[in-house]
């Protein structure tokens, strides 16, 4: 499993506000069917951890907290988003796993601001 870009850039956003959702091409490279579930398969490290949300996006599953690929998906598209919670840059790294053991890195970067 790997993501299409490796890198997510979210520029600038105001405290209390968000960006996104952008989206994560999530590759599947075959196998047994593949379920992520994106409470526990989905840890984010770094300054800005808890600043980042994923969602399933288009990916197959129940449409909120589970993406399930079968052999035939080669790929789908995930959905990430930035809430700025402090101001300055707040980067991260997700890692992404699924239940076969296959992982994913995608580094996160967006930046808080104070808005008026």
């Amino acid at each position: 499993m790997t993501t299409q870009p490796t890198y997510v850039g979210f520029g600038s956003v105001t405290l209390g506000d968000y960006s996104g959702p952008k989206q994560v091409e999530l590759l599947y490279l075959g196998g047994p069917t593949s379920t992520i579930d994106l409470a526990t398969g989905v840890t984010i490290s770094g300054l800005g951890a808890d600043d980042y949300v994923f969602g399933p996006g288009t990916c197959p599953g129940n449409g909120t907290t589970t993406i399930v690929l079968s052999p035939q998906d080669h790929s789908c598209l995930m959905d990430a988003r930035f809430f700025a919670g402090a101001v300055g840059d707040r980067p991260a790294t997700a890692r992404i796993r699924d239940d076969q053991g296959n992982a994913a890195t995608l580094n996160l970067f967006g930046t808080g601001t104070v808005g008026y």
